[in-house]
């Protein structure tokens, strides 16, 4: 299981890169708000991108520093020090965010002319959010305080005068996803069940769209 994760980090890694490749060329500015202990951060730094971090959490914070990582504390301290970023990252963030306009505002203000802000967040239109209904691990419950699916993130996003751009799924997610949901059933044969019905949702998410996670980028007006 160890060397499974450590696969599919490695691989969701890339996959985002080369997402924001497309809207980005390495040297640009990038900010991973949420940055966690900098995982992401480290990759795009070795694929030549200035990139800074925002994490709260003092463990992440630490964690993150002491891997000689740019990373604030809040956005107020980004605003002080450093100057606008062509693309601003929210990996699973959002949902967790107490105000939402006030911070997409402060996000927006920090974006270059034209920038991009990247947002990834679970889908509660999924076909795994449908079949686990309430033990939809994804709920995460008191953790994630919004829940999104395409209509009402486009309305945030607009409601900020960010333009949507594109969306493009996470796959690997809904085979985590199930297999958290699979431990709130308490089932047998976890791993198994979690695999089949992560290949389930990635099928109809190939024809609806809808997979268990969502990346939107936006772009600034």
């Amino acid at each position: 299981m160890s060397r499974l994760y450590s696969l599919a980090q490695r691989y969701t890694l890339w996959y985002k890169f080369r997402l924001i490749k497309k809207i980005a060329k390495p040297g640009s500015r990038l900010l991973d708000y949420g940055c966690g202990v900098g995982q992401f951060m480290q990759y795009m730094e070795s694929n030549k991108y200035q990139v800074r971090g925002v994490e709260p959490s003092e463990v992440g914070l630490s964690k993150a520093m002491s891997k000689q990582l740019s990373v604030y504390r809040n956005l107020a301290s980004v605003k002080e020090a450093e100057a606008k970023f062509e693309v601003i990252t929210l990996w699973h963030v959002l949902e967790h965010v107490h105000e939402l306009n006030v911070t997409i505002k402060q996000l927006k203000k920090l974006l270059s002319k034209s920038g991009y802000l990247v947002v990834a967040v679970p889908n509660t239109k999924s076909w795994d959010a449908q079949h686990y209904k309430e033990n939809w691990a994804a709920y995460d419950v008191p953790r994630h305080l919004f829940h999104f699916d395409d209509e009402n993130i486009k309305m945030l996003l607009k409601s900020n005068r960010l333009s949507f751009v594109k969306k493009a799924p996470l796959y690997l997610d809904s085979f985590y996803i199930s297999l958290l949901s699979e431990t709130h059933v308490n089932s047998s044969n976890k791993i198994m069940k979690s695999t089949i019905n992560g290949c389930k949702s990635n099928i109809y998410g190939a024809r609806t769209s809808q997979y268990s996670s969502m990346i939107y980028i936006f772009q600034k007006k």
